[in-house]
């Protein structure tokens, strides 16, 4: 499953001219989800809730303990704050977090964050990928919600991510990412 994913499918739709309107279900993984075109380039997707949650583990990699926060925002997160997201080995140390036990046989992805002035700047590791991605909407998905219930975030909270994109997490009668997507590439294959 795919937070951003969701989003991002949701638009090139609509600029194929698949779907009409700004509303839209998409099925996923995690189910069907509501997806609405917000405004230009952006959308909106209602998420699966959190679950899961475990705050406060301490886990041993490079012979040190680190505070981890874990919940499945779709896909398993662990979330580490941070002080300084800059001087962070999201690398390193998100390659020696993924696969510790406490996640079990799957894993999870790591997520760094770093608040700064009521915005959490997040850089994510993911498993699958195995490295650092440019974002990561369960991430921010996840590291909002973890934020929120340690007393740190707020609804909406802004997100920012890797790629410099602004995402926003609201909490009320449903978890929604809100966000831009943009089309990078295009092309044709012939099989």
């Amino acid at each position: 499953f795919c937070g951003n994913g969701a989003r991002c499918a949701a638009l090139w739709a609509r600029t194929r001219g698949w779907v009409y309107g700004k509303d839209m279900i998409i099925e996923t993984s995690c189910g069907a989800l509501h997806v609405s075109l917000t405004t230009q380039g952006r959308a909106e997707v209602t998420m699966p809730a959190p679950k899961g949650l475990r705050i406060g583990l301490r886990l041993r990699a490079f012979k040190r303990s680190f505070l981890v926060h874990f919940v499945n925002s779709g896909v398993p997160h662990a979330v580490v704050f941070v002080p300084d997201i800059g001087k962070t080995d999201v690398g390193g140390l998100g390659r020696a977090l993924r696969f510790h036990k406490a996640f079990g046989r799957a894993g999870a992805n790591i997520d760094f964050v770093q608040i700064k002035k009521n915005i959490l700047i997040i850089r994510t590791y993911e498993r699958g990928v195995e490295a650092e991605t440019p974002a990561c909407g369960t991430g921010a998905v996840a590291a909002a919600f973890v934020a929120r219930v340690l007393g740190y975030g707020c609804s909406p909270q802004h997100v920012m991510v890797r790629s410099g994109d602004r995402l926003s997490v609201s909490f009320d009668a449903a978890v929604r990412l809100e966000g831009p997507g943009k089309t990078i590439f295009a092309g044709e294959v012939n099989i």
